[in-house]
């Protein structure tokens, strides 16, 4: 299953079996496995969130109306365009993420507080976490976004899925290509992933608090509420950062042709068009896709890890 999970084969994945420990191995494959699940439960929405964010005139005006408009002209397809790149990259993300997690947790949590991280530890690791991830995270949400501006117009065809995105931008575009935008992309991936396993910690706490049981043993929905929890804190925290980030991937690959020339002068534009009120564009499906993703991602890594066998 890991071999699958995190792209290796198969004589790979024995020798890193024999490299790893049973927990980093089981932190490995649960983050994939929870990673796959998320994007299948969030992606309808965030391809609104990135359309939103990122058209030119006012198609879509709010949630309901812009899911039926893009059910009503493109189908089911449409809601998951571009769903290959997440998939692929929340499950390889994931197993990062979650196995650097993982390891924090071993390194700073206290061993009197049940094998817990502190919030503040938490907040600590999960920047660290971030700043490594963002070198899978940027490129993947390139490749999401390019493919899911792509509705009408002349751009219509120019990509047909996640691997011929990649493929073209790789070859026509090179490293810098490929790593569009990725300075709005760490400034937005570390504080998100500070506040994301910050909250999941602190709201699984209060709940071992509230239940005097040990955060091992929380019920499915606890974990739930905590995940959620997670994944609208980390998005509020970050949003601004991240509308500019997605106007940036977005943009044309081809320098010459870009709308916004740096982080800057995107944010400089956003302003003078919109006001404050611009970078708070698409939040709506943004924060509704975050709660029920995450919820599901967390209850899926927990429940992984106590199905993987522990010896």
């Amino acid at each position: 299953a890991c071999a699958v999970c995190i792209g290796v084969t198969p004589g790979a994945s024995l020798h890193l079996a024999a490299f790893l420990h049973l927990a980093q191995m089981q932190d490995i494959v649960a983050g994939s496995v929870g990673g796959a699940a998320q994007a299948f439960a969030g992606h309808p929405l965030d391809t609104l969130k990135v359309r939103l964010q990122t058209q030119q005139t006012h198609k879509y005006t709010g949630v309901v109306q812009g899911l039926q408009t893009i059910f009503r002209e493109e189908g089911l397809r449409g809601l998951y365009k571009g769903i290959q790149s997440p998939l692929t990259g929340l499950t390889v993300n994931n197993a990062v993420v979650f196995f650097a997690y993982g390891q924090s947790k071993a390194l700073l949590s206290r061993q009197e507080d049940g094998g817990s991280l502190t919030v503040g530890r938490a907040l600590a690791a999960g920047a660290m976490v971030g700043a490594a991830a963002s070198l899978i995270e940027s490129p993947v949400d390139l490749f999401k976004s390019q493919l899911q501006v792509q509705y009408g117009g002349s751009l219509a065809r120019r990509y047909t899925g996640f691997l011929d995105c990649a493929r073209k931008i790789t070859a026509d575009y090179g490293v810098r290509g490929v790593y569009q935008g990725y300075q709005a992309s760490v400034l937005k991936i570390v504080p998100s992933y500070a506040a994301y396993f910050g909250t999941y910690e602190a709201a699984r706490r209060g709940f071992a608090t509230m239940s005097n049981k040990p955060v091992s043993e929380l019920a499915s929905w606890q974990v739930m509420v905590s995940g959620g929890l997670a994944g609208i804190m980390c998005w509020l925290s970050i949003y601004p950062l991240d509308v500019i980030k997605s106007k940036l991937q977005a943009d044309s690959p081809e320098r010459a042709l870009r709308v916004y020339q740096s982080f800057a002068d995107c944010a400089r534009k956003i302003y003078a068009a919109h006001g404050l009120r611009g970078f708070m564009v698409g939040l709506a499906p943004c924060l509704l896709r975050a709660f029920p993703a995450n919820a599901v991602c967390f209850l899926v890594y927990e429940a992984t890890i106590r199905a993987l066998p522990k010896h």
